[in-house]
């Protein structure tokens, strides 16, 4: 495995890996670097707590908190942009809501890294992802039992996080 590191002004920041790593792994290592920034750890406590009331709202199969949370653009796993509100709505629906509804689902907040942290890991997938979130909005990796099973994206704005995608 290969690490690709700038460093710049005193700061290391990791700009690219190559290998079949997972981009969970940084998860860690952001953790670390992000507990002497007051400012970031803030943003990353919203960040959590977003994506906990997301997965609580869909396991209660409630709809209408779900949609509060939640906001266009949306990235549709790679697939697409949902720019229409209603279709998102619909997409929640489908996607979440009634998943939520097998016993099964459990997920946790594995892990998170502000999105402008994961270089160009995701290739062409960035690029997409770059239409619905900014460097300082994170990348949420959820999973069931430590196993990874995808991530959501939070968009944050005033002090206040949106979910505006997810992706396996």
């Amino acid at each position: 495995m290969a690490v690709a590191v700038r460093c710049q002004k005193g700061e290391a920041k990791a700009v690219g890996v190559h290998s079949h790593l997972s981009p969970f792994v940084l998860t860690i290592v952001a953790l670390e670097k992000d507990k002497g920034d007051k400012r970031v750890m803030q943003a990353r406590k919203i960040a959590q707590e977003t994506v906990q009331q997301v997965l609580t709202a869909a396991k209660a199969e409630d709809l209408e908190n779900l949609v509060k949370l939640t906001d266009v653009p949306w990235y549709a796993d790679g697939n697409k942009i949902i720019k229409d509100r209603d279709e998102l709505n619909k997409s929640l629906k489908r996607g979440w809501v009634d998943r939520a509804r097998s016993a099964r689902f459990q997920p946790k907040v594995l892990g998170l890294i502000r999105h402008g942290e994961l270089g160009d890991l995701y290739g062409g997938e960035r690029l997409r992802a770059d239409e619905v979130l900014g460097k300082e909005d994170w990348v949420v990796f959820i999973g069931q039992n430590g196993n990874p099973m995808g991530f959501l994206f939070v968009r944050l704005r005033e002090g206040k996080g949106k979910v505006v995608g997810a992706g396996q």
